[in-house]
């Protein structure tokens, strides 16, 4: 079966690069191939474009016009596939090459990353049979992917009912009365709502318990059950001391568990813990997005609320937002936490669920994001004086977005 398929062959070789050309056309005659020669060509290519396969010489130059290839270039594009938010991250990833001693000692690196390694060699058919595999798999995938659709628009969750919650169902959204079971301990509020002339459904939900692990389940039932095309998590979070002020929105452009990692003893058999952040990507394009949003509308939310808030008008964060297993409520705590990046400006307990279970999930997979607000900077003698207000800007802001840069998404 032959379904439209997009790739690109990253390869400094022209000869090789017509070989392989060829080898994808043969099996898939209305494949579109792109080439790239280098790690710069290459990353440009996926900042441009979303590829269903990747194929990656191992022995790449860097630069474009340099004729002379690194033996690291192709794990170096290979890692920026991975970390840098502004490529649109490709379905798969196969390296190739043509040498054994490079193959065995950077298969780690791809199998770390669940891709594999060909090994490349004119005249030898079995690196055609394990291409052809994948293509036929991809091109498969991609009829499946084709005959599933979305049935719902916008999936809003929160983790606590108060005040988070609240301000959700207070959103100008035309929300039906009945509750709507999923599983044995959630309901979900169902409503409607039109975006320039378009209706949108749009269902929310409440986590029963808060934390990763219950905030994840809930959103892989409601994918499962609804399929949403867009997922955002609102509310409340804590917020890097020194670089952030109550009410700032953080926009959670990769989330990780702050407290993974395992204890081990060092030199000296002193016991320590070594962290090990695993970050789940959020969507690009809503992240990206968020960069055109008004700082008007900051400032009408704000002004229009009535309550207690803060002096400043909230400013935007598009950072990443932490989550770990346990409340912060103690300055001890911090370098356990911002030492990990130092770009990190939000800390919850719930993001990396919803990014996990939004990840994982099968097609049609939603666009996730999570924005939340600053309500406290986890010391001890933290209040809770702006909670419903910072809730409110989190759902409100959110709202905002969707209203305007619907028809983008």
């Amino acid at each position: 079966m032959n379904f439209a398929v997009c790739v690109l062959i990253v390869e400094d070789d022209p000869q090789k690069q017509e070989v392989i050309r060829l080898s994808v056309i043969n099996h898939t005659p209305n494949a579109e191939v792109h080439v790239a020669t280098s790690v710069a060509s290459g990353r440009r290519a996926v900042r441009e474009k979303f590829f269903d396969l990747v194929l990656l010489d191992l022995l790449l130059p860097l630069a474009d016009g340099n004729s002379v290839p690194s033996r690291t270039g192709g794990l170096t594009l290979l890692e920026l596939l991975h970390t840098d938010d502004t490529v649109l991250q490709p379905r798969y990833v196969v390296g190739i090459t043509s040498f054994d001693d490079i193959a065995e000692e950077q298969r780690s690196e791809f199998e770390a990353r669940t891709w594999c390694i060909v090994r490349y060699g004119v005249g030898d058919g079995e690196w055609i049979q394990q291409l052809d595999a994948i293509l036929t798999y991809i091109s498969r995938t991609k009829y499946q992917e084709s005959q599933t659709q979305y049935l719902t628009d916008i999936l809003l969750v929160t983790a606590l009912r108060q005040p988070e919650f609240e301000e959700i169902l207070r959103l100008p959204i035309d929300w039906g009365a009945s509750l709507i079971p999923v599983g044995d301990q959630h309901f979900l509020r169902r409503g409607n709502v039109e975006f320039s002339s378009e209706r949108i459904s749009i269902i929310a939900a409440c986590t029963a318990k808060m934390g990763m692990v219950w905030t994840a389940l809930l959103v892989d039932r409601i994918i499962r059950e609804f399929r949403p095309r867009v997922v955002v998590m609102c509310g409340i979070c804590m917020g890097m001391p020194n670089e952030t002020k109550l009410g700032d929105l953080v926009v959670g452009v990769h989330s990780w568990n702050w407290q993974a990692g395992k204890m081990a003893a060092d030199p000296e058999g002193k016991l320590e813990f070594r962290v090990q952040p695993e970050p789940v990507v959020a969507t690009a394009k809503l992240c990206n997005l968020w960069h055109e949003f008004e700082v008007p509308e900051l400032l009408r939310l704000y002004e229009i609320f009535e309550g207690k808030k803060p002096l400043t008008i909230p400013d935007i964060h598009i950072a990443p937002m932490v989550s770990g297993s346990s409340v912060v409520a103690n300055d001890i705590v911090h370098p356990d936490i911002f030492k990990q990046d130092r770009k990190i400006r939000g800390v919850d307990m719930e993001t990396l669920g919803v990014y996990a279970a939004c990840d994982s999930s099968t097609y049609p997979k939603p666009k996730f994001l999570a924005v939340k607000s600053i309500s406290d900077w986890g010391v001890p003698e933290k209040a809770d004086d702006f909670q419903r207000f910072c809730a409110y800007m989190s759902a409100q802001s959110v709202f905002s977005f969707l209203r305007r840069f619907w028809s983008q998404l």
